[in-house]
């Protein structure tokens, strides 16, 4: 019996779709969740240990407690500033995986790799009609992003350019004031995750859209 091998292939766009994986799911917000914990308690430990070395000559060696314990506080701010780093990473390869699903469907003009936030946002826009603005939850992802990069290239110190602006709204929210260092433990982690999560679920669904519409 001849067996035609051809209707079970599956299209490559449609493999690098199976693959592209939510990278703020429940996995990820449980792994989060389990580093902001640890980062915390170790945070009330070492303070603990501070004040328990110095209880017998606290008035004494006061103004050297609260200098190491600031001290401790700025750790924990390099430890969840990292987090947002970790995090936009993860959106990076998430996109990254997507943009090669629209790549091997022979969409023109597909970046080869996650280029840059503004670039993949314009040929989304231009080839496959999807405005990535207009998506729940959009300025979150573009917030992460900024926040991402003010660790990064300005030592945590937000800076507002034409590239990496906050909305006012969560500027507010997240208590971040321009030409001022950004306090990262303050920012609400697991809403920001959450509401990430939304945003690449309604994006992967737009794109996996317009790919069957190309290939089938």
């Amino acid at each position: 019996m001849n067996i035609d091998r051809s209707k079970f292939k599956i299209h490559p766009s449609k493999l690098y779709l199976s693959i592209a994986r939510n990278p703020f799911d429940e996995i990820e917000l449980d792994i989060l969740m389990s580093y902001q914990h640890r980062i915390e308690m170790s945070q009330k430990e070492e303070e603990k240990a501070i004040q328990s070395s110095y209880n017998d000559h606290s008035d004494e060696y006061s103004d050297f407690v609260a200098e190491e314990i600031f001290y401790t506080h700025l750790v924990s701010n390099i430890m969840f500033a990292a987090l947002t780093v970790a995090m936009y990473a993860k959106y990076e390869i998430f996109v990254k995986t997507l943009l090669r699903a629209c790549k091997a469907a022979k969409f023109e003009g597909a970046p080869k790799s996650f280029e840059n936030f503004q670039g993949n946002a314009d040929f989304l826009k231009k080839k496959l009609n999807i405005t990535t603005d207009n998506i729940e939850n959009y300025d979150t992802v573009n917030g992460l992003r900024c926040l991402s990069n003010t660790f990064k290239h300005n030592n945590g110190f937000y800076i507002e350019t034409k590239k990496n602006i906050i909305p006012d709204r969560l500027k507010k929210e997240w208590d971040i004031k321009e030409k001022s260092k950004i306090d990262y433990t303050r920012l609400p982690f697991i809403e920001m995750t959450e509401e990430c999560y939304v945003f690449c679920d309604e994006l992967k669904k737009l794109i996996s859209q317009e790919i069957r519409k190309k290939i089938e």
